[in-house]
């Protein structure tokens, strides 16, 4: 029996020791192995969140973005449910920082924003931060090019108060997104629609984080319910809409 405890306590030490110089991986196989002595299995929980996160970056290194994304959050989610400290080899701005690297080169430019914000101090975040904004001008930005039978002139106004940019979607009456329009404050764009019934969301904001995630989280409003809020178009007519 002593030997045995003797040879958990020899396992011990050479795991700290692995672990001290970086070998986390050596460090974790040995934890796994004596789980109820001392603090093996916190250890073990350590090893592993670093693991994650080197893999996590080499993928970012891969470009393989949203495999490290996944990898991220789950390492967040993992960390902030556990009572174990992992901040001493692992910092939470690090994390935040990678995440936000993951997001932005997929143009998920407010949710980069939201993580290089938790990580100002870490690396160049707040430049990154920064670059996270995107242009914003009036202009149609995507036609369906099933919809591209011209025959209909249809003018878009923001709102005449002038204090916000405005996103408007057009979809066909079945759910099939046709047009994307970005309309700056006080100004209009002039698009080209087919004959047909549609509906249109439309959303509010200063600071463009481009298509994908719009305005960040500012309020959208869906005009189309039941069908009575649809809109027609005929080739007979020139219309316009203000919002």
């Amino acid at each position: 029996m002593m030997v045995e405890v003797c040879q958990v306590v020899l396992d011990y030490d050479e795991a700290q020791t692995l672990y001290a110089a970086g070998q986390f991986l050596q460090a974790k196989n040995i934890f796994d192995t004596i789980p109820e002595f001392g603090d093996s299995k916190d250890m073990s929980f350590i090893c592993d969140c670093v693991l994650t996160f080197d893999e996590a970056v080499d993928k970012i290194d891969s470009r393989l973005f949203s495999a490290a994304e996944s990898m991220l959050k789950r390492l967040q989610k993992d960390i902030n449910s556990s009572s174990i400290n992992v901040s001493e080899v692992l910092p939470p701005d690090e994390i935040s920082y990678y995440l936000g690297v993951s997001y932005f080169e997929q143009d998920l430019f407010y949710s980069a924003y939201q993580e290089f914000k938790k990580s100002t101090g870490f690396l160049d975040a707040a430049s990154k931060a920064g670059k996270c904004e995107q242009p914003f001008k009036s202009e149609e930005i995507y036609i369906n090019p099933d919809y591209t039978r011209n025959s209909v002139k249809l003018t878009l106004y923001a709102p005449e108060d002038g204090t916000e940019n405005i996103c408007v979607k057009i979809y066909e009456k079945s759910g099939e997104l046709v047009s994307v329009c970005l309309i700056e404050n006080d100004e209009k764009v002039k698009i080209y629609l087919p004959s047909g019934t549609y509906y249109y969301k439309i959303s509010y904001g200063h600071k463009w984080y481009g298509e994908e995630e719009g305005f960040g989280n500012s309020f959208e409003r869906v005009t189309f319910s039941d069908g009575t809020d649809t809109f027609k178009l005929s080739s007979s007519y020139y219309y316009w809409m203000n919002f």
